[in-house]
């Protein structure tokens, strides 16, 4: 099967790197895939280094005036002779993400061929699912069981898959031995976003620290970049460090002995799977797919709730030395519940049905 695949934006975030975990997937199940991209980045160097096809092909932005007057269908144009030079065929389109559905739309009719749509973000409302002509793919895959209901109700429970989110076995990586004391160095994953929690975590943190007079000077580092007013009502003693997209996540987390997540809303929330996966524990919200099922409960707390954050995070300063997170045992489950290699082989099969 050869699939055409639309996702415009390279940078490293979620669905870039849901996205690499699949087609190294595919490959060896005689899948051929062309990737294209708005700009060089983070995903068309990693689809070069694994000698994966990728083109890298302008994209105006579907829904401004100026796309839908006349650069929508020049883009169009440009991808068919870019197809018909590489003398590649698609049996099937799909739409990375929401954003992409417009114009994999606009080419599937172009070239008289069926699509699908990967519906990733929490947030999705349902004027964007129509706005960006998502209702129209001929089948809908939705990551998470919220964003999944949604769609159904949305687009019709027929034409809704949900989709897995997974890992590769090369992602994981022996448990990093714990420390005696608490660490003072911690990552703190997610983004600047409102939506990512760091504000809850930033009050949380204060609270901890006017309570305790001799809990450490932390020194954060943050995987995002900082935004105006983020930091105003912070007040404690913390060193922050914003390290911006990180494209080696794995060995950036592995720097350190501890993580936190905390997160407000996500459809599946893969960074925290990522951080276990490389052998450090992570203190977590219980948003996405994260839930008592992988973490023990002094790891994992209530989204948008500052205070059992708090809690969470007394108890391990205070208890650090007695804890056992039973690391081994989380990343046992991880890979029997969300195998990248088992994923595919489902994707396809599915796919399959869609193209016949």
């Amino acid at each position: 099967m050869k699939l055409l695949i639309l996702q415009q934006r390279p940078s490293r975030a979620g669905a870039q790197t849901s996205l690499a975990r699949l087609l190294e997937s595919l490959r060896p199940l005689a899948v051929e895939s062309l990737v294209l991209c708005s700009e060089s980045g983070w995903l068309s160097d990693w689809c070069a280094g694994q000698k994966l096809a990728c083109e890298i092909l302008p994209a105006p932005k579907a829904r401004s005036l100026r796309g839908r007057l006349f650069a929508n269908d020049r883009y169009v144009k440009h991808v068919v002779n870019i197809l018909r030079h590489l003398d590649f065929s698609p049996d099937l389109l799909v739409a990375n993400d929401t954003e992409e559905s417009t114009h994999t739309a606009a080419l599937a009719q172009r070239l008289k061929k069926n699509w699908v749509a990967i519906l990733r973000n929490s947030g999705l409302s349902r004027d964007e699912f129509f706005k960006y002509r998502a209702d129209g793919a001929n089948l809908v895959f939705a990551v998470g069981a919220e964003l999944e209901h949604s769609a159904q109700s949305w687009g019709g429970a027929a034409k809704v898959r949900s989709y897995g989110e997974s890992l590769l076995a090369s992602e994981f990586f022996a448990p990093k031995p714990k420390p005696t004391a608490f660490p003072s160095r911690i990552l703190v994953a997610g983004s600047e976003q409102p939506s990512k929690g760091w504000a809850d975590f930033f009050v949380a943190l204060t609270q901890v620290e006017q309570a305790h007079t001799s809990f450490p000077v932390l020194q954060l580092a943050l995987t995002g970049t900082e935004s105006e007013g983020l930091l105003k009502n912070y007040r404690g003693r913390a060193q922050f460090r914003f390290l911006g997209r990180v494209n080696h996540f794995a060995a950036c987390a592995r720097e350190y002995d501890l993580a936190i997540h905390p997160s407000r809303n996500e459809s599946f929330g893969l960074a925290p799977f990522e951080i276990l996966a490389a052998g450090v524990p992570v203190l977590c919200s219980s948003t996405g797919e994260m839930s008592a099922r992988i973490l023990p409960p002094e790891l994992l707390f209530p989204p948008n709730d500052v205070e059992a954050l708090a809690q969470r995070l007394q108890n391990l300063y205070r208890n650090w030395s007695q804890l056992d997170f039973h690391l081994p045992d989380i990343q046992q489950r991880l890979r029997e519940r969300y195998s990248a290699r088992i994923f595919a082989q489902q994707f396809l099969a599915t796919l399959r049905s869609v193209v016949s």
